[in-house]
């Protein structure tokens, strides 16, 4: 037996899956469930797309079946075909600036940044000397480990107010030896 089923199908032209499911139902009629799926789309919104019904006796399904598909399932492939283009499309530009990202030089806000961190990273570890110093009772070597307030503008009454600390500790120093 010859059939022209499948080239029927190939005449409409699918882009993506095609799953057919049919079913033999109790009244002697078959249930045919016509279900587009995209190759790669990956998009959830596709997957709330529902499949074409159709149900009839074999006669009937054989007389309209192509009649009736046609069209919705042309509709559908082209959605798909849409879809994954854009996911294709998407995926492209963000790779194209995820690498454009990379090249890119730092901004002067950036820059400015940076040097903030290296200026406070370097103000705090001469601090944890000046405090391992205070801690060993070595007050000279303390005050002298001090940043320069004229660096740190912004930690300038930090800077003095450890000063001051540490003259006094070394004062009471001299005096009780």
């Amino acid at each position: 037996m010859e059939t022209n089923f499948f080239k029927n199908l190939a005449e409409i032209g699918v882009q993506g899956n095609m799953v057919l499911t049919v079913r033999q139902l109790e009244n002697s009629e078959l249930l045919v469930l016509l279900h587009l799926t995209g190759n790669n789309v990956k998009d959830a919104v596709v997957k709330t797309i529902q499949p074409l019904k159709l149900s009839g006796t074999a006669e009937e399904l054989d007389s309209r079946f192509f009649e009736t598909v046609t069209a919705p399932v042309k509709k559908a492939s082209g959605f798909l075909a849409e879809v994954e283009a854009q996911e294709k499309s998407l995926a492209e530009a963000r790779k194209k600036w995820d690498g454009q990202k990379k090249k890119a030089k730092p901004t002067a806000q950036a820059e400015k940044t940076q040097k903030n961190e290296e200026k406070e990273k370097a103000f705090s570890e001469a601090m944890e000397r000046v405090i391992e110093l205070e801690r060993a009772m070595d007050y000279s070597a303390a005050i002298g480990e001090l940043p320069d307030a004229a660096e740190y503008p912004d930690k300038r009454q930090e800077i003095a107010t450890k000063r001051k600390e540490l003259e006094q500790k070394e004062k009471l120093g001299a005096t009780l030896f």
